[in-house]
């Protein structure tokens, strides 16, 4: 089992700076799967971190905001999850998606390098959600060739189910494809339209 190392990051899908949260960066965990547990880790590495981002954090005009130094890696999944919305964004006004453990699934996203200058920019453009309402957390993805990568990722702690609209998904939607992610991720997305 990997241990998950984390450190509280601030919600996940606002892309307007506004003001400096916290710099706290522990937080209690209950979430658990066979391929994370939760350990606390305090910040202080300055070399590039390899972070996975999924949903509306693949959008490029979102992620050249929030981390204006990333590099692509490469596309990878992340096994036996799923995208759940369990967080309430009073920006977007609806669900919030976050990965989850469900056994049998995997949810597609791709692997950046990020620096911590991204990553305090990623606490600027954070306001509409609680400080702990998402943490980074280590986890291990598949890449397009089955190699096992360790990374960091979001995930939310739950507070509900909510539904995602038809704005969200589609500024998912425009990340999906600027990545080239395949349909087997488009389709997933598609199948949370609204009814």
């Amino acid at each position: 089992m990997i241990t998950m190392h984390l450190r509280k990051s601030i919600g996940a899908m606002s892309i307007r700076p506004h003001r400096v949260r916290s710099t706290a960066r522990h937080a209690a965990c209950t979430y658990e799967s066979g391929y994370v547990t939760y350990s606390r880790l305090p910040l202080g590495s300055e070399s590039p971190m390899k972070f996975f981002l999924y949903g509306d954090h693949l959008n490029p005009t979102q992620l050249k905001r929030r981390a204006p130094e990333h590099q692509f890696l490469m596309r990878a999944t992340l096994p036996e999850h799923t995208i759940k919305f369990c967080r309430w964004s009073s920006q977007w006004r609806c669900g919030l998606a976050s990965v989850t453990p469900s056994p049998g699934e995997q949810v597609w996203g791709a692997v950046f390098e990020v620096t911590d200058e991204d990553l305090k920019l990623m606490d600027l453009f954070e306001e509409d959600v609680p400080p702990s309402a998402f943490r980074q957390v280590q986890v291990t993805v598949l890449t397009e060739t089955g190699e096992k990568l360790p990374v960091t990722t979001y995930a939310a702690t739950p507070i509900g189910k909510f539904k995602p609209k038809a704005h969200y998904l589609d500024w998912v939607m425009k990340g999906l494809k600027h990545w080239k992610l395949p349909e087997e991720a488009i389709d997933l997305w598609k199948s949370f339209a609204p009814q």
